[in-house]
């Protein structure tokens, strides 16, 4: 029991409707705080202290939250509301061990009778019958303060706000007539700056396009008749230089005609070579040497790919 302070005084009462004998020998305990307004909590706590079970004190339920409270024949309305926090009780008989015996996350507040009751407790109907405050002073608005809802993103507000603020920038970007940057690094020294610009750049013309394609399509016919011409020169300096003729149409002795010009020899690439095979000769020591089964089928890997370019440049 409760007046708004930490206090609290355990009282054992009986619920109207529930006088039926329980069907087992135990029964679960439930517990909750029950908070009376100051006057009347603090003339029942004097009772209690004469008297752990006063004989006119009932409370009767008329829903699972509701109630029907009665105390020296006077009628209070209780609300019973769901706490913010959990509250741990414990029991003790020798005051050195303590027992834990139930989680409260209840209380039904007891109230006067009245229109302005009678308005709280429809308040806390619209609010799924949530405490907002705790017991202590430090908790007060603890469900708002400390278990506030976090912003959530997609709701169709957010997502309006964020497109009206693109759409701003976006304005501010057309409306500007000028614009320049300057480009720092990290010692603070200049390294651009940046003209100004209206913003604005304009589509090609359609004819430069055209003219472009044009040029491209003379480019390549152009560069068709020079391979094509090249070629044609290469077969008749063949046919010339195959077999020389006299005015008499008889053949040039073979002694008289020039020998041809022999090609150049294509260079062997000899250092290429020994360096593949040097390479290949070191990772065969390495073969040798190693004995994990995973390198050594690695190393053979690399020993065949080196091989294989080895014969490809011979």
């Amino acid at each position: 029991m409760t007046d708004g302070t930490a206090s609290q005084m355990t009282l054992k009462i009986r619920i109207g409707g529930l006088v039926e004998s329980p069907p087992f020998p135990y029964t679960y305990e439930e517990q909750f705080i029950l908070r009376f307004p100051p006057s009347v909590a603090a003339e029942l706590r004097e009772e209690l202290r004469e008297s752990s079970q006063p004989d006119d004190l009932s409370i009767t339920f008329t829903d699972t939250r509701r109630a029907q409270v009665s105390f020296h024949g006077r009628m209070y309305v209780g609300v019973l509301v769901d706490l913010p926090t959990i509250l741990e009780t414990h029991r003790t008989f020798d005051r050195s061990q303590y027992y834990k015996t139930a989680d409260i996350c209840q209380m039904l507040l007891v109230m006067p009778d009245g229109p302005e009751t009678q308005a709280k407790i429809q308040h806390y109907e619209a609010n799924g019958w949530q405490h907002p405050d705790g017991l202590t002073p430090p908790l007060k608005d603890v469900r708002t303060r400390r278990f506030s809802r976090t912003a959530s993103y997609g709701k169709q507000k957010d997502v309006e706000a964020i497109e009206k603020r693109v759409q701003a920038l976006l304005d501010r970007d057309t409306a500007a007539a000028s614009s320049s940057f300057t480009i720092y690094d990290s010692m603070g020294k200049t390294l651009l700056v940046g003209g100004a610009t209206d913003g604005k750049f304009e589509p090609p013309e359609e004819g430069k396009e055209e003219d472009e394609e044009e040029s491209d399509d003379e480019f390549a016919a152009e560069l068709e008749e020079a391979m094509l011409a090249e070629d044609a020169m290469e077969v008749e300096t063949q046919t010339e230089s195959a077999a020389p003729i006299e005015d008499g149409g008889q053949e040039m002795p073979a002694e008289e005609q020039e020998a041809p010009t022999p090609e150049p020899p294509m260079p062997v690439q000899s250092t290429a070579v020994k360096e593949l095979q040097a390479k290949i000769d070191e990772r065969k020591a390495q073969l040798a040497s190693v004995t994990n089964p995973m390198i050594k089928a690695r190393l053979a890997d690399v020993i065949r790919q080196l091989e294989e370019d080895l014969y490809s440049r011979l």
